[in-house]
Parts: structure tokens; C-alpha cells; sequence
């Protein structure tokens, strides 16, 4: 500091350290090279390990140490044992990359409506490809003034003391304090301002590699912030084309007046999402049947001279076929007769699950809960319970058409759709197992 900086305002540099010791000596050497001389810095440091605050002590800095780490909390703490009506906030393992940041950085400061600003963030040779390409992305050349964008990045930016005292960062969210506090001076009608020529060396950008625990932090805070994201079943459901088939063997179970095929067909045209039935046979007394409850006949052909291709590919063989004339389905749910204790919006709900997880298949599921009497024999304790996960597959399945066509010679996208029904694993495969059943499913 010298004597012509006592006109400046004082300015309070907030740094974050966590075993920085690679790091934090550049950037305080970088910070004492800024032609904008009056300031001050203050380290927060969480238990480091290293010799972070040991090399930051060479330099003229207040160290104060944090035990429990929140972003927000620890800025917040930082600025209370600051003195500067300007603060800055920079990350330990950030370097500015010239003598200018600091005075580009405070500069915007001076409009009274710019309740932050935050500079340029810039990948060195070692940063990941993946940061490398997200920083460049996200920090531009063009100066932004952001009225109603919230984006704020606390690895570099600055804001005022008196802005601050309205406006504290969040103490309780685990990421992105800088987003949850820039929606806060938003919605009052204060802009952020984004200053590129006030630029650091980031080395390992704002994803971090795409770390997928943090980035599911940050995205739960997110939803938090701006809702939930929308379900691409509610966006598009109006454009997915779904087919049912049933495929039926040359027994036709029945008792009385009551026959599966035809309580599954019942089941299938009450569903919501279902475009058209098909029942998949190689017998043409179950094509009649199907005819005469007007559905539509898939006749799957049937060779004595070659063995029979497996029944997913002799499905896709047909579907392939059926489409010259009923046009390209989206998805394929395929049930089986023999299974009729189904929840009334199953299959509804599978296909929904199917199209918001884009995924591959969705199968029908239980999950089994038991007990694992597992002796350990120091403290004669039992391990506990565990759950397994009983596959339905008669009960219902939802396939892409693409691999149904190609005979679902992979499905690496499949997930599951539990069932809390417990007869939804009954299967009935004769007649006088379903007379046994009639009482149930009437009841049902």
C-alpha cells in the first residue's frame, strides 16, 4: 500500500484455500503486482493440510480458519473480519492474469444498479478438455450487463459492502451460493455485470471434469431455484406413437364366460397411451378371437424345416413389416395374457418412465425384501436386511421400436418400474388355475 492508494476505497480480497499450496503463492504474487493498490486480503482456510496458510504467511495477509465448509459461509466469514467497502472474491487456486484485473474487476462497481460483477475465467495447457471447452464457452470477450440472468461466479468477482449487508450469500446450500445469491439481487431488480477484460488462469473451470457428484448438487440447488425441469412425456406426448403386443401361444385360457386374452385386450384399450393392439400368434384360432374383439392380428410365421428365431427377433421381424402399412412406432409394450393382476395405470406409467429417462426399455419389476441372518463373530450381530429385484416381465415391458427391430441385441439403457402390487407376479397358465383366480379378479 502506498500513499496515494489512501484515496482509493479500501478493497477486501476474500480467498478460499483448502490445501492450495501449489497454488496460492502465484496468486498472491499476482495479486501485488495490481496497479490498484489499496487493499487488503483475507484468507479463509479449511484446515489445510499442507502448506497453504505457511506460504500465504510470506505475504502481508490476515489468515482466519473455517472447520465446517459451505461456500457461502465461508465468504461470509471471511468478509466479517474484512474492512474494504469493496470486496472481491477469489478462489486460492486462481491467478489473475494481469496487472489490470483488479482495478477491470471494481470498476462496473460504480454504477449503483450493479450489484456484482464477475470476470473471465481462462483454462492453462493442463486444464481437461472437457473444462477447457466449458470455460471458453461460458466466459466470452463481450462485456454483459445481466437484468435478468442470474449466473454469478464467486471464483472471480466482486460486489459491495453495502450490498452485502442486504444481501448476504446463503450459509445452508452446498454449491453454487454464487447463482442462489445473483436470483436474489435479481428478482430485486439490481443487474450483474460480467467483465471479461478482469480475467484469472482457472486451471480447472467451473465443472470440475465433470465431477457427477457435484454436478448433482448443484443441479438439486438449481431445481431449487427455478423449478423442477419439465418431463419430456408432458413436452411431446402427443407425438409418441406406442403399440401393444401381446404375444399368445395356441392355448386360449378361459373359464366360464370370462378369458384373459380378452381382459388384457380391455386392459390395453383403456390405457391412455396405447396407439393401437396387436396380438402376436402363429394360431389361427387366436387370430380369430382377436378379430372378433377388433384388434389387430400380428401372425407370426411358423417353420418346421428351421428352428424358430428367438421370439423378440421374430416380434422385430414383424414389427418391421406392420409399419409399411401403420406407419413408424416410437414404442413397443409387450405384455403377456397370463399375468392379468396389472395396475390400472401400469403401463401408463412405464411408457411415461420409458420416454422422461429416454430410456432403452423399461421392465416390470418386484422388488423382494429379505432378511440376510448373517453372524458376525466378535459382536454376534445380525447384517441386516437386503432387497433384491424380481424382473416382470410378462406383466409388461416397453422397448424402443429401434431395438425391438433389431432384436434387442442391446439394451444397455434398461432401467425398472417397480410394482407394489403383490399378485402382480401371479401367473395363470391353465384353466383351472384361473377358475381358482376368477374370485380375484372380479374383485380386483
Amino acid at each position: 500500500m502506498t500513499s496515494n492508494s489512501l484515496a482509493l476505497p479500501l478493497v477486501s480480497i476474500i480467498i478460499r484455500t483448502k490445501n492450495e499450496e501449489s497454488w496460492i503463492g502465484h496468486c498472491l504474487d499476482a495479486i501485488q503486482k495490481q496497479t490498484y493498490s489499496n487493499f487488503e486480503i483475507v484468507l479463509v482456510d479449511n484446515c489445510s493440510t499442507d502448506k497453504t496458510v505457511l506460504k500465504a504467511s510470506e505475504y502481508d495477509v490476515k489468515v482466519v480458519n473455517i472447520d465446517v465448509f459451505l461456500p457461502g459461509k465461508a465468504i461470509n466469514y471471511g468478509i466479517k473480519a474484512s474492512q474494504g467497502s469493496i470486496l472481491v472474491i477469489l478462489s486460492g487456486h486462481c491467478i489473475p492474469k494481469d496487472s489490470n484485473w483488479l482495478i477491470n474487476l471494481i470498476s462496473p462497481l460504480s454504477d449503483s444498479k450493479i450489484a456484482g460483477v464477475y470476470g473471465r475465467q481462462e483454462p492453462l495447457s493442463s486444464t481437461s478438455d472437457t473444462d477447457k471447452r466449458d470455460l471458453l464457452i461460458t466466459f466470452g470477450l463481450d462485456k454483459k450487463l445481466q437484468q435478468k440472468d442470474p449466473f454469478f461466479h464467486n471464483a472471480n468477482s466482486a460486489l459491495r459492502r453495502e450490498t452485502w449487508e442486504k444481501f448476504p450469500f446463503d450459509e445452508e446450500v452446498t454449491n453454487i451460493e454464487d447463482r442462489v445469491w445473483g436470483t436474489k439481487v435479481i428478482e430485486e431488480g439490481l443487474h450483474i455485470a460480467y467483465e471479461p477484460a478482469a480475467s484469472v488462469y482457472h486451471y480447472h473451470g467451473i465443472h470440475q471434469d465433470r465431477n457427477a457428484i457435484r454436478a448433482k448438487n448443484v443441479v438439486s440447488v438449481m431445481a431449487k431455484l427455478h423449478g423442477n425441469f419439465e418431463n419430456l412425456s408432458s413436452v411431446v406426448q402427443e407425438n409418441v406413437r406406442t403399440m401393444a403386443i401381446v404375444p399368445v401361444t395356441d392355448q386360449v385360457i378361459k373359464s366360464k364366460d370370462f378369458c384373459l386374452l380378452r381382459h388384457t385386450i380391455e386392459y390395453l384399450k383403456s390405457c391412455q397411451t396405447i396407439d393401437d393392439i396387436f396380438i402376436a400368434t402363429e394360431c389361427p384360432e387366436v387370430a380369430g378371437i382377436a378379430s372378433k374383439l377388433e384388434v389387430n392380428v400380428m401372425m407370426l410365421s411358423s417353420s418346421k424345416a428351421e428352428p424358430p428365431s428367438p421370439p423378440y427377433q421374430r416380434l422385430g421381424q414383424s414389427l418391421s413389416s406392420i409399419e409399411k402399412d401403420f406407419g413408424i412406432y416410437d414404442y413397443i409394450a409387450i405384455l403377456s395374457p397370463n399375468n392379468p393382476f396389472r395396475e390400472n395405470d401400469m403401463i401408463d406409467s412405464m411408457l411415461m418412465k420409458a420416454v422422461d429417462h429416454n430410456a432403452d426399455s423399461v421392465i416390470a419389476s418386484k422388488m423382494e425384501k429379505s432378511l440376510a441372518w448373517g453372524i458376525e463373530l466378535e459382536n454376534n450381530r445380525n447384517q441386516g436386511d437386503y432387497f433384491d429385484r424380481t424382473p416382470l416381465t410378462g406383466s409388461g415391458v416397453i422397448v424402443k421400436a429401434p431395438l425391438l427391430r433389431a432384436g434387442l441385441h442391446s439394451m444397455s439403457g434398461t432401467i425398472f418400474y417397480d410394482v407394489s402390487d403383490a399378485m402382480a407376479s401371479v401367473e395363470i397358465h391353465n384353466n383351472e388355475e384361473l377358475e381358482k383366480l376368477l374370485p380375484l379378479l372380479f374383485n380386483k
